[in-house]
């Protein structure tokens, strides 16, 4: 009999520790379901900052979990069931606890029954809260559901919103278009003008230096004619002078013996001749200088007219330069009001 208590005993203590051990593991398993609904709440609140299309995977995440919840309350219902009947087995099974109650005292027997319905309890109070966690997961389910809808509705307001500086962005830079093809065609046209102001200067250039080609030869035909007149009558002085040189020769003889009035008159005649030299050296120096001076006139004027149409064209390279500056920093500021646009 004494052999039989303890064993009841041991039994007790093992059913004691059975049931502390399901309390344990209930509350580790509640533990984790809490935290894993913290979870879900976090990423719930992180999703509200995202797009439609995270809107949309965070909604078939929460969708998975709650599937997998579900799966683990089904799970946790037939962990449930299994201890029950492991506990209804050891209970009333052929040598389970009714048994062995039914060979000991009435008391034994009383004590083994509160057990049991201690055990009906516990099993009851665990129902109710399986339902009570199952209704946390409904709501938690609607939450979920209505957080989505008011996210969808946000993301098309701000869908709409980004339409409407799609479409404002897309007519500013229409209207730029339109602008920088008028400042194009305008810039065409002044560039075709001044192109024939350059084809007019450059036939006015052309022409004027073609005159002063002709003139130049002219001139020059003149010189040739001036010098070829200058060295005839220099060659017909130098034969006068050397008739005069013959005469002188000649007349040597009656210079000395008539004194020195011939003498007087041979050197009038020679200071007659150096002067006429001087004067053929003096035109002659006189034509080069001209010429010199023709043709620095002429290489003048084209530098002028080619440094006056080269600081056109940099004047041109600079309009067209700051047109094109102007139409960048337009560009570059439709792209900023779109990047703010894209940001809102």
């Amino acid at each position: 009999m004494h052999s039989l208590v303890l064993s009841q005993r041991d039994a007790e203590s093992q059913r004691r520790h059975a049931a502390l051990q399901f309390q344990q593991d209930a509350l580790v398993l509640l533990s984790k379901i809490e935290s894993s609904f913290s979870s879900l709440s976090t990423n719930i609140e992180s999703s509200q900052s995202n797009t439609v299309d995270v809107a949309t995977e965070s909604h078939k995440n929460g969708q998975q979990f709650l599937a997998e919840t579900q799966q683990l309350l089904s799970e946790i219902s037939e962990n449930v069931v299994c201890v029950t009947n492991s506990i209804k087995t050891l209970i009333t099974g052929d040598e389970g606890i009714v048994s062995s109650v039914q060979t000991s005292s009435d008391s034994v027997l009383l004590h083994m029954r509160g057990s049991s319905e201690a055990f009906v309890k516990g099993e009851v109070e665990m129902e109710k809260s399986c339902e009570s966690m199952r209704n946390r997961l409904n709501e938690s389910s609607k939450a979920l559901d209505e957080r989505s809808s008011s996210i969808q509705s946000s993301t098309n307001q701000t869908l709409q919103h980004f339409e409407e500086k799609v479409v404002e962005s897309k007519n500013a830079i229409s209207h730029l278009v339109l602008r920088m093809k008028s400042l194009i065609t305008n810039l065409s046209e002044s560039k075709a003008e001044k192109v024939k102001e350059l084809d007019s200067l450059v036939e006015q250039w052309r022409d004027q230096s073609i005159g002063n080609s002709k003139s130049l030869h002219d001139m020059t035909s003149s010189s040739m004619n001036t010098y070829k007149a200058s060295i005839d009558e220099f060659e017909s002085g130098m034969r006068g002078h050397e008739e005069i040189s013959k005469s002188l020769e000649d007349q040597r003889s009656f210079v000395n013996s008539h004194g020195s009035a011939h003498v007087q008159s041979i050197g009038q005649q020679s200071s007659i001749l150096q002067a006429h030299c001087d004067n053929l050296k003096q035109s002659h120096q006189t034509q080069t200088d001209l010429r010199n001076e023709v043709m620095t006139s002429i290489m003048s004027g084209v530098q002028a007219l080619v440094a006056a149409e080269m600081q056109k064209l940099a004047s041109a390279e600079t309009d067209n330069f700051k047109v094109l500056e102007k139409g960048s920093s337009d560009l570059t500021g439709i792209n900023q009001v779109m990047s703010q646009s894209l940001k809102v």
